[in-house]
């Protein structure tokens, strides 16, 4: 089974940058096969350090939705990690959920896990839950 990685939260400066570039690190040094996709088109940091690795996605571009999904649930690529942008966080989860991503991802032998990264603001808990539900 291979893992798809997903860091999110709705929040700037939260950590999930470091969270995503941390398990990118660690499944590159572990010798697997490693996929990466950072959703931030402006400012793309993961491309710095991982660049034969990582896409740059813009999740308002239809094209990229596909090619993310699509690479996201495709068997046999290896572990994928995606950082998914503040900005791109309620897109990213309403195309996610209005196509099915995770029945699709399981079907092709891939195991969908969403780290969600919390912060101080009020709302971070409640969004958390709403997700998990």
């Amino acid at each position: 089974m291979s893992l798809a990685a997903i860091i999110a939260s709705p929040h700037a400066r939260s950590g999930k940058t470091l969270l995503a570039h941390a398990m990118a690190a660690y499944f590159m040094l572990a010798n697997s096969k490693l996929i990466v996709f950072d959703t931030d088109a402006n400012e793309p940091k993961l491309k710095a350090h991982f660049i034969d690795q990582t896409h740059v996605i813009d999740l308002n571009r239809v094209s990229d939705q596909m090619q993310l999904f699509d690479t996201l649930a495709a068997p046999g690529l290896g572990t994928r990690v995606v950082d998914v942008t503040h900005q791109a966080y309620r897109q990213f989860f309403r195309v996610m959920r209005e196509t099915d991503f995770v029945s699709e991802a399981r079907a092709q032998d891939v195991d969908p896990v969403i780290f969600y990264v919390t912060d101080r603001q009020a709302d971070g808990f409640e969004q958390g839950v709403q997700l998990r539900d």
